[in-house]
């Protein structure tokens, strides 16, 4: 951590997760009471103590900083703390029908490219 970094706590539901090259991009996201809202923290797998699932309530913190590449600037917040507070996974809510929702369903993507242009 640089002492220019601001750190950034959140609470919210886990609404999508990203997997690419060993790090972990989970998205956050919660309603302020007017607009809905969304950050993405970054893991690197090996320091991720606890891998949440799509709609798992989770509390994470970690670093803000921006890197820039060609006169652009990218910002991006690199996890230090995950914790599942709720596992939706064990009390899966019922379909209107009845039927309990296969956990196979979740929105969890894998990028192995290495086309990628942006450097970091």
């Amino acid at each position: 951590m640089s002492e220019n970094q601001t750190k950034v706590s959140v609470k919210g539901k886990c609404v999508h997760i990203d997997i690419n090259k060993g790090w972990y991009a989970i998205t956050v996201g919660w309603n302020d009471g007017k607009y809905d809202q969304a950050i993405t923290i970054q893991f690197k797998e090996d320091k991720l103590p606890v891998k949440p699932a799509v709609g798992d309530i989770v509390e994470m913190s970690g670093y803000c900083g921006s890197k820039e590449w060609k006169g652009r600037y990218f910002t991006n917040v690199n996890g230090a703390f995950c914790k599942v507070t709720k596992n939706e996974r064990q009390n899966p809510p019922a379909h209107p029908d009845g039927n309990i929702p296969s956990s196979n369903n979740q929105e969890v993507v894998s990028i192995e490219e290495d086309g990628d242009s942006i450097p970091f």
